[in-house]
């Protein structure tokens, strides 16, 4: 006889007996308060607490609505004992409902008990289609919830720092600078490298001097000049100076680079003054001579641009010409990048004269208080853009703060 045919018959008799002397006891032989027959009708096995053997007994799984014959009731990969011991239910697949099954989300380190384990406003599924972590608020570590970036849609939510600029998203999300674009202001220098330094991302050109930050940082501009010693936190001023051969400059620009640097405009870098660049390109080999008219300045200035070339662009370009004039000294573009002098002048005038103009070709039109009422190229009140020959030298300090917050004039 079988051991199974023994225990059913043991479990017959005994009932049989039982019910005879008037008794409702029967047989357990697992002890799992389940009698034998019932077991054997149900088919559980009589001689094993917990058939299906998932830490749970036979009783406790028909009270609780578990399948005492099935390890994992409800298929989702959680046993369910390991299911009791974790809080979840294991008669449903997903405890949550937040559309993974219980033992995907234990697998992940996600909480089945939670539809958002992490709390960063992201149900576990969607961040498991995402690609981001449901057990970490902040995936990428960048100081944003992962919410907060699918929400923002432009950064990735797995990515620290989404245009590789140096910048983390959460320093660049809420501006100034763009986290989708490693170069915010389009000066060739990115976010993250003018933070590093301490020029504005969002301006092109922090100083104003007409050099973008980019070009000042490398020395060279976009088209290949050469701009040695620039500084994109103090202004730069860069000049090319010609003679014609009736004519001389100055026997030397120290004085000259002097007076712009101590002038009053403030810089980002703190401190004040402009850096004066002169290069002093020589005598060229004819004579030119300014009779006052507009057609001879004209002509002045294109033979300028000629010679200068591509430097014009950053360059500004003074000339040293003879002049027949009248009680002209100088002319020079008021907002632009080309100046004459009269070459035949003691040095001072020269300087004096170089000075005015091309403080006229970066000043642009004076709009601080104390300019010329009938003249707004020039400045009544004092120092160096006086109308006449025997001004002051300085610069006022209300034309210093125009062109700080100007720029230079083009």
């Amino acid at each position: 006889m079988s051991q199974w045919a023994a225990v059913l018959v043991s479990a017959l008799l005994f009932t049989s007996t039982a019910g005879a002397l008037g008794t409702t006891n029967a047989l357990d032989v697992d002890g799992d308060s389940r009698p034998v027959a019932t077991e054997l009708l149900e088919g559980t096995d009589p001689l094993t607490a917990d058939t299906d053997g998932d830490g749970v007994d036979d009783d406790r799984e028909h009270t609780i609505g578990t399948d005492p014959t099935v390890a994992d009731t409800d298929d989702d990969g959680l046993s369910d004992g390991r299911e009791r011991s974790l809080g979840t239910d294991p008669s449903a697949t997903d405890t949550d409902a937040d559309g993974l099954d219980d033992g995907r989300e234990v697998a992940l380190g996600s909480d089945p008990t939670l539809v958002d384990s992490d709390d960063d406003g992201l149900d576990d599924a969607r961040e498991v289609e995402l690609g981001t972590d449901p057990d970490a608020a902040d995936t990428d570590g960048d100081g944003l919830s992962d919410a907060r970036e699918v929400e923002s849609t432009a950064v990735n939510a797995t990515v620290a720092d989404t245009d590789d600029d140096g910048l983390g998203d959460g320093e660049e999300v809420d501006g100034p600078t763009d986290p989708t674009d490693p170069d915010t202001d389009g000066d060739d220098l990115s976010d993250g490298r003018e933070a590093e330094i301490g020029t504005d991302p969002t301006m092109a050109d922090t100083d104003g001097d007409g050099l973008t930050d980019g070009a000042e940082v490398t020395g060279e501009t976009a088209a290949g000049v050469a701009i040695a010693d620039a500084d994109p936190l103090r202004m730069d001023l860069y000049v090319q100076v010609y003679s014609d051969t009736a004519s001389a400059a100055p026997s030397s620009y120290d004085a000259i680079e002097d007076d712009w640097a101590e002038m009053p405009v403030p810089n980002p870098d703190g401190s004040t003054g402009i850096t004066l660049h002169v290069d002093d390109r020589g005598t060229v080999e004819q004579s030119h001579t300014f009779d006052g008219s507009s057609s001879s300045f004209r002509a002045l200035v294109e033979d300028g641009k000629a010679r200068a070339g591509d430097a014009y662009g950053p360059y500004r370009v003074v000339m040293f010409v003879e002049f027949d004039a009248g009680r002209y000294v100088g002319m020079g573009r008021v907002g632009g990048h080309f100046s004459i002098v009269n070459g035949d002048r003691p040095d001072l005038k020269q300087r004096k004269t170089m000075n005015h103009e091309l403080l006229h070709n970066v000043v642009g039109r004076i709009e601080a208080d104390g300019r010329c009422a009938d003249d707004p190229a020039h400045y009544c009140e004092g120092g160096w853009l006086e109308p006449t020959t025997n001004s002051e030298q300085y610069l006022p300090a209300a034309i210093g703060e125009q062109i700080a917050e100007n720029g230079f004039a083009e």
